[in-house]
């Protein structure tokens, strides 16, 4: 069966049964690269977004944000059934994913989660050595209000709220001497925690990373659904996502709003493109390129 479909006043035409034997599975991150930097909108991604889950092309969210963000978002509940959380310290399938079926987890209402991180409270305790041993002291979600939080990121205070209900890593902000910040982060590695750059905040998380993440669930695709042969592609546009980037086939660096990049390791600058505007728009550009390229749609 052939369908014609208008994405972004293109007209064209895709093949629904076609048996593919390749097979995309896309792995996104979401603020600055799905969506959009300041406003945190995902509209102009909305049609390719649609048009990807028609295909049952699987999207899964690689993101910082928690589970109480997500839950709260309707691009969720539209879009993704498996998402992971805090810098991939923990995954979780929504139950109607038969993915739910075969992965070994814990059951979270609605969710499977599969957790990678430590817990929340005793990432906290480690912050707390690490700033009494050095005498640095990081301003940390922990101790921020949600107004506090909702200033700089710049998310309304519902969201804020949600941001604030961490399970498995914490952000800060750090104005300080770079050489502090080196010898606070060199005390955390110590006890088995990592800091990770964002785009906004430093993200303190214990082992594993997106690109762990990435490996995990792609293993379950593979594992399970053998008929196909499957190709990774991750969109990302921070440090944090480096990880991510490596980890998959195909990676996509989304620049930010002033049109500049993140630099990232040669051997990844060498097969990563490189998406030409930022956020929900660039993130459809460069999906709808890429399906076509694949013979998804032409």
């Amino acid at each position: 069966m052939y369908v014609c479909l208008d994405i972004n006043l293109h007209p064209m035409v895709y093949h629904l049964d076609m048996p593919h034997t390749k097979q995309f599975l896309i792995f996104t991150d979401l603020d600055g690269t799905l969506l959009d930097y300041n406003t945190y909108s995902i509209d102009q991604a909305r049609d390719a977004l649609q048009f990807t889950k028609d295909l049952m092309i699987p999207i899964v969210a690689i993101t910082s944000k928690t589970r109480h963000e997500l839950e709260n978002k309707h691009y969720t509940h539209e879009f993704f059934d498996i998402f992971a959380t805090e810098n991939g310290s923990a995954i979780y399938i929504q139950k109607n994913n038969p993915l739910s079926l075969y992965a070994k987890g814990k059951d979270i209402g609605q969710y499977l989660m599969i957790q990678i991180g430590e817990a929340y409270k005793d990432i906290l305790v480690k912050i707390d050595y690490s700033e009494k041993k050095t005498g640095i002291k990081v301003k940390r979600f922990s101790t921020m209000s949600t107004q506090e939080i909702s200033e700089l990121s710049g998310l309304d205070l519902r969201s804020a709220a949600m941001a604030k209900k961490r399970e498995f890593s914490e952000p800060f902000v750090y104005n300080g001497d770079d050489a502090d910040l080196e010898r606070f982060v060199k005390e955390l590695n110590l006890m088995g925690l990592e800091c990770i750059k964002g785009g906004r905040f430093y993200h303190v998380v214990s082992k594993g990373n997106k690109g762990h993440a990435v490996k995990i669930i792609e293993n379950l695709y593979k594992e399970n659904y053998t008929d196909k042969k499957w190709k990774t592609v991750a969109l990302g546009d921070s440090y944090n996502d480096v990880p991510l980037l490596m980890a998959v086939d195909v990676p996509v660096l989304m620049p930010h709003t002033d049109g500049t990049y993140i630099e990232i390791p040669e051997e990844l600058e060498r097969i990563t493109i490189k998406a030409v505007k930022p956020g929900s728009e660039g993130w459809s550009m460069v999906i709808m390129d890429l399906l076509r390229k694949e013979g998804f749609y032409g």
